[in-house]
C-alpha cells in the first residue's frame, strides 16, 4: 500500500503543471486533460478513506494526541467562520480544497509504518523531482528570455510557483544535508546534487533565497553537529553557503541588468545594504481599495488585514469564512465574497490568506501546529540515528523555510509544497510518538554498551581491562 506515497506525491508535483497552460508568459506543458489538475484532490480522497478504516484498526497510535487537539480546534475555528459570515456553499468548498486537502496525508505515515528501505525509495523519488525542476526550469527560462520578458516570475519548474519552487529546493537541499552529515551520501554527491539544485534557485530571480537559505542551511547543520565537532560542521556549512552565493548572486545579477530598466536596476547587496530598499519591499503603505495583486509589501499583508478585522470582534476571532477571500479556476459560484476587496492581501500571501479567512485564532493555530513539528523534528533529529532521524535533521532546516514561507508567499496553497511537508512531517511526527512508546527499536539500541561508548567517542576512556 506504500506505493499510494509516490502516486499522491507524484500527483502534488506534476499534475497541474502538464494539464495548465504557461504562467507568465512561460512555455506551455498543459498537454493532459485540464480537469487532471484535480488528481491531487482524488488522492486525498483515497488516503482519507484508508487513513479512516486502517486507522481505526490501529487505533491512531502513532499519532500524537496534541495534533489531535491542534487540528480539532482548528477545524471548530474553520466552522465558526462559515456559520459566523453565513458563507455560501462554493466558497467553502474552494476553501476545503486549499486547507484541507493536504492534511489526511500527515496521518498516512502512521498507518503505513513504512520500513527503512521503503522510505529511502520514496526519498530518491522525491529527489528526482526535485531535480526535474533544473531542466524545466531552465527551459522556461529560455523560453522568457526568448520572449523578452523582464521577471523570472515565470521560472517555476512543475510548482507553478517560482516562490515555492525555491522555497521547496531549499528544504531538499536541507534533507540532503543531512543524509550527507550522516554519511549516507558521499561530498561529492551531495556537492553535485547541492549544484543542480541551486540553478533553477538562481535562475527564478526570488530574492527571499538570501534571508531564508543560509539560517535553514545551518540550522540543519547545527542540530546533526556531534558533540566536539560544531565548529568543523559550522565552518562547512559556510563553505557551501560560499559556493551557493558564489552561483546565486552573480546570476541574479547578471539577469537583473538584462531585463530590467536601467534607472530600476539592482543588485543582490543593494537589497541587503541600500537604504530604505528592504522597507519599501516588505510595506508600501498599501491599503483596503489601495493596491494591486503582486505590488502588496509582505508587512501589509499582515497588518492591513487586523486593521479591517479589529473593528469587529468575531471577524477578528474567526475571519471572513474559509475560501471567502480566495480566488477560484473552477468557476464564478466558488470565488469568494470578499476576495475583490482583499485580493492584493491574500493572493500569494498565506499570512494574509490565514488571517483574513480563518481570523487571529485560525492564524495562531497554524503558527502552533508548525510550531509542534519543528519541536518535533528536533526531539527526533537528537535521538534517532537512523533514516528517519535523518529526515528530522533536515526538517528542522524546514521549518525555518516554512515559517519565512508564512509570510513571504503563499506556501500552502501549492499543491506540490503541501503535500511534500504534510508527509514527511507525518513521517518525524508517527516516529516521535513511536520513540515515547519504546516502539522502535533504533540501531543505536541495538548495538552493545561498548560499541555505543565508542560510537560517542568515549571508549578510550574506559579501562582495558573491561
Amino acid at each position: 500500500m506504500y506505493r499510494l506515497v509516490y502516486f499522491v506525491l507524484g500527483a502534488a508535483m506534476l499534475a497541474e503543471f502538464f494539464s495548465t497552460p504557461g504562467v507568465h508568459g512561460g512555455p506551455n506543458f498543459g498537454v493532459l486533460p485540464s480537469p487532471l489538475r484535480f488528481l491531487p484532490e482524488a488522492m486525498t480522497g483515497i488516503v482519507a478513506v484508508y487513513v479512516l478504516f486502517a486507522g481505526v484498526r490501529k487505533q491512531f497510535h502513532r499519532i500524537p494526541v496534541k495534533y489531535w487537539f491542534l487540528f480539532g480546534a482548528l477545524s471548530l475555528i474553520l466552522v465558526c467562520g462559515i456559520l459566523a459570515n453565513d458563507e455560501a456553499t462554493g466558497p467553502v468548498l474552494n476553501g476545503m480544497r486549499y486547507y484541507l486537502r493536504a492534511i489526511p496525508v500527515f496521518f498516512l505515515p502512521a498507518i503505513l509504518e513504512m520500513t527503512d528501505e521503503q522510505l529511502r525509495r520514496v526519498l530518491r523519488y522525491v529527489t528526482g523531482l526535485a531535480l526535474l525542476q533544473t531542466p524545466i526550469s531552465m527551459y522556461q527560462r529560455y523560453v522568457l528570455e526568448s520572449g523578452g520578458h523582464s521577471s523570472g516570475d515565470g521560472v517555476s519548474g512543475s510548482l507553478m510557483d517560482s516562490g515555492a519552487m525555491t522555497l521547496i529546493l531549499i528544504c531538499v537541499i536541507c534533507v540532503l544535508s543531512a543524509a550527507m552529515l550522516r554519511k549516507r551520501i558521499s561530498k561529492l554527491t551531495y556537492a553535485a546534487l547541492f549544484v543542480m539544485l541551486l540553478i533553477p534557485i538562481s535562475i527564478d530571480e526570488t530574492k527571499v533565497t538570501i534571508f531564508v537559505f543560509p539560517p535553514a542551511l545551518l540550522a540543519t547543520f547545527l542540530i546533526a553537529a556531534p558533540r566536539g565537532k560544531k565548529i568543523r560542521v559550522i565552518v562547512t556549512a559556510f563553505l557551501f553557503l560560499f559556493i551557493g552565493g558564489s552561483i546565486f548572486i552573480p546570476t541574479y545579477n547578471y539577469f537583473n541588468r538584462l531585463n530590467t530598466p536601467k534607472d530600476e536596476q539592482f543588485t543582490i547587496t543593494d537589497v541587503i545594504t541600500k537604504k530604505g530598499f528592504i522597507a519599501n519591499y516588505l510595506g508600501n503603505h498599501a491599503t483596503v481599495g489601495r493596491g494591486e495583486v503582486g505590488h502588496v509589501g509582505r508587512i501589509n499583508a499582515v497588518e492591513v488585514p487586523l486593521q479591517y478585522l479589529s473593528k469587529d470582534p468575531i471577524k477578528l476571532a474567526f475571519g471572513l469564512g474559509m475560501g471567502n477571500v480566495s480566488r477560484s479556476s473552477i468557476g464564478p459560484a466558488f470565488i469568494g465574497k470578499y476576495f475583490d476587496t482583499f485580493a492584493p492581501f491574500a493572493v500569494g500571501f498565506d499570512s494574509g490568506s490565514f488571517l483574513l479567512e480563518t481570523g487571529l485564532l485560525g492564524f495562531l493555530i497554524v503558527l502552533m501546529i508548525h510550531w509542534n513539528i519543528y519541536r518535533d523534528a528536533v526531539f527526533v533529529a537528537r535521538h534517532d540515528p537512523d533514516l528517519i532521524g535523518d529526515i528530522a535533521i533536515g526538517w528542522v532546516g524546514t521549518s525555518v523555510v516554512v515559517f519565512v514561507g508564512i509570510i513571504y508567499t503563499g506556501l500552502h496553497g501549492n499543491a506540490g509544497v503541501s503535500y511534500l511537508y504534510w508527509f514527511f512531517s507525518g513521517v518525524v511526527t508517527a516516529r516521535l510518538a513511536a520513540l515515547h512508546r519504546g516502539q522502535v527499536r533504533t540501531r543505536r539500541a541495538a548495538m552493545l554498551p561498548l560499541q555505543v561508548a565508542a560510537a560517542d567517542g568515549i571508549a578510550q576512556r574506559m579501562p582495558h581491562g573491561g
